[in-house]
């Protein structure tokens, strides 16, 4: 397990775990009373506990042959021990592209930084042709 002792450190991790389909270190990366908040357009906003997100984006994950997820426009506003993390997300499964905003709140906590809050809203989805 990685030392996270930047939020940098977790804003690189982060798409880097989900490409590697390493979801043990992604899992490490939240506080275990994190909230994941899921938005799309046109659809009833989502709550999660952390354990079961893990579970739905392993699923997600180990279906798909190809599984790649991209950030840019990367930003780490950092005050004390309190960041924000927004970064724009392309993830492509297979046949689907879908792209959209992450939105991280992390802390500083006695194991390091953790992700607190993870809200993500899906702003496009696109099927490729393969």
């Amino acid at each position: 397990m990685v030392n996270l002792n930047t939020p940098q450190l977790i804003a690189q991790h982060y798409p880097l775990y989900l490409t590697q389909k390493n979801f043990v270190g992604w899992r490490a990366l939240f506080h275990e009373t994190a909230n994941i908040v899921r938005l799309e357009k046109n659809a009833q906003v989502e709550v999660f506990g952390l354990n079961d997100c893990v579970k739905e984006q392993q699923t997600y994950a180990l279906q798909a042959k190809v599984f790649t997820e991209t950030w840019s426009e990367v930003s780490v506003q950092q005050q004390g021990e309190i960041a924000i993390i927004k970064a724009n997300y392309l993830l492509i499964a297979d046949r689907e592209q879908r792209e959209g905003l992450d939105v991280l709140v992390v802390a500083q906590t006695e194991q390091g930084w953790r992700i607190m809050s993870l809200f993500y809203e899906q702003t496009q989805f696109t099927l490729l042709e393969r």
